[in-house]
């Protein structure tokens, strides 16, 4: 039969299109799916094998092998509603018993010429080297002082008395709120090298090689050096080349920012019991395991779900402490 000839099934008149998937009445205007639903409540089982097939075994989810006869949008579509159960699940956390550090990151994303943000955060006891993942929380924009707030007040009051101490980048501000709470603050060593490792110089031509090399190899021993006399001596030598004409502006305000916190990026040396980390290493694996697994998102929710897929499946990473020298390790 003709889609022309086609009648309703109320009026027994003419159908016409209405959209992609549904149809019209001319005489009595009812509406009507060509093909229905499913009718009843949705499954509820999750689909174990789709989910283990991608964050166990590592594999695609193009590349899901099955015995049976199934369509690869079949099984995309089954590992969505797999996914779509598992996050919504409510997930219950064992927090351990004492002192916690807190290791926080960002992570951001752009879609459609916006920036989402993915803000994560860790629990590491100060004396384990283990660390427990918390679900991110997925926000519009750039990273900001004021989100981090409003995140960490959102914290449980017995959570936030149990931690002593924050490991992070250089949040802008972000000393307030630690300061708030008490609690010590440790910055995060691999962000500074990264930032002066990028504007080194290892081109023999490079404009102010031989001055951008000695920053970075001072920098690099502040950051260890346990005598009081030496950091003088160090943040001396510092400040004259910062000063000279072949250093860029931009390795001028890095060094300037370090100078200003030089007491926050060496916490780890002043409170040695905590057993502070410094870097925020921990994040940077779960960004590289959600590039392995995902390495095409094209939402922001489907960011959020990938990356609490991987944490509930792996929520304890390991978080070594820094190595402190022989005199400091109590």
């Amino acid at each position: 039969m003709l889609s022309k000839q086609v009648k309703s099934p109320c009026c027994k008149a003419s159908v016409i299109r209405f959209g992609g998937r549904r149809r019209q009445c001319v005489q009595c205007g009812s509406t009507w799916r060509v093909r229905q639903s499913r009718r009843g409540r949705k499954p509820l089982r999750i689909r174990y094998q789709y989910l283990n097939k991608v964050f166990k075994d590592g594999l695609r989810v193009r590349q899901i092998s099955t015995t049976r006869n199934i369509s690869k949008d079949a099984i995309r579509k089954r590992f969505g509603a797999a996914l779509n159960t598992l996050v919504n699940q409510s997930r219950q956390i064992n927090l351990p018993i004492g002192s916690l550090v807190l290791i926080i990151d960002a992570l951001w994303r752009r879609f459609a010429e916006k920036y989402w943000t993915l803000y994560c955060l860790a629990l590491k006891p100060i004396d384990k080297d283990e660390a427990i993942i918390l679900d991110p929380i997925l926000r519009p924009g750039k990273e900001s002082t004021e989100t981090w707030g409003a995140i960490i007040a959102g914290l449980s009051d017995p959570l936030k008395k149990q931690i002593i101490a924050v490991v992070s980048d250089g949040i802008r501000g972000f000393y307030c709120i630690t300061s708030s709470y008490g609690w010590k603050w440790q910055r995060c060593h691999f962000h500074l090298i990264s930032a002066l490792q990028k504007r080194r110089g290892q081109r023999l031509a490079t404009h102010g090689r031989i001055t951008r090399e000695k920053i970075y190899q001072t920098v690099r021993c502040l950051l260890i050096e346990t005598s009081e006399k030496r950091v003088r001596i160090l943040k001396n030598q510092l400040r004259k080349l910062m000063v000279k004409p072949d250093c860029p502006k931009r390795i001028k305000w890095i060094i300037n920012g370090f100078l200003r916190e030089f007491s926050f990026y060496r916490s780890y040396l002043d409170f040695p019991e905590l057993n502070l980390p410094t870097t925020t290493g921990l994040m940077e694996s779960i960004n590289s395991r959600l590039k392995q697994r995902a390495p095409t998102i094209r939402t922001p929710d489907a960011l959020r779900k990938w990356t609490i897929a991987i944490i509930r499946y792996k929520p304890i990473f390991k978080c070594k402490r820094a190595k402190l020298p022989t005199k400091l390790i109590p």
